[in-house]
């Protein structure tokens, strides 16, 4: 008598102790969503109107073309990286309905009308959250702006890639004009 009375007792605080873990565990999960949502929300703030048409955006009001292979039957990192360029204020971005191969010959013989093209090869192993080869390289009409080749040993995310490829580009893009314009400020002196 006396044990069935201690093992009712034991199953019920057992029981009790499990249900006060459950709500434990639920109102840490509400305060986890919470902490997410106000860092999300710094993160948007972070970026304010204000500070971003005090950044200088050097892709802004470009046209461009992507050629992007990818070992994965959906296109993840073309859609990262279309994403990614169009925070920058460019007008447009279009896919290349071919092989990067065949676009970069589209692109020498004048056949693609877009003011950069970005053409190039991303191995996933069939994983859409990481990848493990990149070879990426970004054209003007007149020159190669950047090449990217990336081996990560442990792999990275395509969001990373595509952050990477827009800045370079970018940055590229403005020592591109930068030169230009000594250039041309140093012909008006020497009078040309």
């Amino acid at each position: 008598m006396i044990v069935s009375i201690l093992a009712a007792l034991i199953a019920t605080t057992s029981l009790m102790l499990v249900l006060v873990l459950v709500q434990r565990i639920n109102v840490l999960t509400r305060q986890l969503e919470e902490a997410r949502r106000a860092l999300a929300a710094l993160d948007r703030s972070a970026t304010s109107p204000v500070l971003e048409q005090a950044m200088a955006k050097p892709l802004e009001g470009l046209r461009v073309m992507l050629a992007v292979s990818q070992d994965h039957h959906h296109p993840v990192f073309a859609r990262l990286l279309k994403e990614r360029l169009l925070r920058e204020d460019i007008i447009a971005v279009d896919e290349f309905g071919g092989s990067p191969a065949d676009a970069v010959d589209a692109w020498s013989g004048g056949r693609i009308d877009a003011d950069l093209m970005i053409a190039g090869g991303l191995t996933c192993n069939g994983y859409a959250e990481v990848y493990y080869h990149a070879e990426f390289t970004c054209y003007a009409p007149t020159e190669t702006v950047c090449t990217i080749v990336e081996k990560p040993s442990g792999g990275d995310r395509p969001e990373n890639l595509a952050m990477e490829i827009v800045a370079q580009l970018g940055g590229k893009l403005d020592e591109l004009v930068h030169r230009n314009e000594r250039r041309r400020a140093i012909g008006e002196l020497h009078g040309n």
